[in-house]
């Protein structure tokens, strides 16, 4: 009568013992030689590999959804947190609204309308930050049009005589570029709405205000707003006799890095070049 052979071998996974082989063979006491057994010894271990990797890919898949679960719930609370600026801007910008009826004196109501504009623009960043699919991402065109028209809407602009024009392109900015962006384009709109066009301009050509946030060379982003008014003044100096808004652009420009360019003719152009550190660049 033969005598069987039994072969245990230990399943070693971070050397920690998670199971044994246990392999019998009944019919020859010799079944398991030296080769065979260091053979199955490999084989043994690759199967103690394929567990731990299936353990890592697990573990792997879990934390990659804790992941995606804990920035959707931070996606979340950022557009609380966007919704709710914006909710209090608004309430700002209804204030001053109520308490424009109460004022007489000519240059406080356009101080008012001013800061109402200013602060129009933020909650209009807001705004639009909440509705986005993406909290890096706005669409600029949409903005710029928003934000022009509500200009043009706060001084009683009629779009007959004076018109808008946006030109945007694939361009995304970053928070701390959009908002002094924002805020430059507002004070420029309005600084033409007030000054380019007074009633006793010829009215052959109709009023025309661009806004404008171009590539430029080596990677840097052009933002213009353009009117074809009548001009600036002779000698005109951005920081010594400019109204505060446009005193407001130079420092704007300068928390840019930027480099501002002005030039009067045709009308006036306002000319920003400045290095933006993601533009979104599909």
């Amino acid at each position: 009568m033969h005598q069987g052979a039994i072969l245990c071998l230990p399943v070693i996974r971070q050397s920690s013992v998670i199971g044994v082989m246990y392999l019998e063979n009944r019919l020859s006491s010799s079944a398991f030689t030296e080769a065979k057994t260091r053979m199955t010894e490999l084989l043994v271990a690759q199967a103690a590999i394929s567990i731990e990797n299936s353990r890592l890919v697990r573990e792997m898949k879990d934390a990659q959804e804790q992941i995606r679960k804990s920035l959707r719930e931070k996606e979340v609370l950022l557009k609380e947190i966007h919704h709710r600026v914006k909710n209090n801007l608004q309430v700002i910008h209804s204030m001053l609204n109520l308490q424009l009826p109460y004022i007489k004196d000519k240059q406080a109501l356009a101080v008012f309308k001013d800061c109402q504009t200013r602060i129009y623009s933020i909650a209009l960043i807001h705004e639009k930050l909440y509705q986005s699919e993406s909290l890096a991402r706005v669409d600029l065109a949409a903005y710029f049009r928003s934000l022009t028209g509500n200009v043009f809407l706060s001084y009683g602009v009629d779009e007959r005589e004076v018109k808008s024009e946006i030109v945007v392109e694939d361009i995304h900015l970053p928070i701390n570029s959009l908002i002094p962006c924002a805020l430059i384009v507002n004070e420029l709109v309005s600084n033409a709405i007030k000054h380019a066009f007074p009633p006793d301009r010829p009215r052959q050509v109709p009023g025309k205000i661009l806004v404008a946030l171009q590539r430029g060379s080596g990677g840097s982003l052009v933002l213009t707003v353009k009117d074809n008014g009548v001009g600036l003044p002779e000698g005109f100096d951005i920081r010594r006799k400019a109204s505060l808004g446009l005193r407001l652009v130079h420092v704007l420009a300068r928390q840019l890095n930027g480099s501002l360019s002005i030039s009067s003719t045709n009308g006036s152009e306002f000319r920003l070049e400045f290095e933006s550190r993601d533009d979104g660049r599909s």
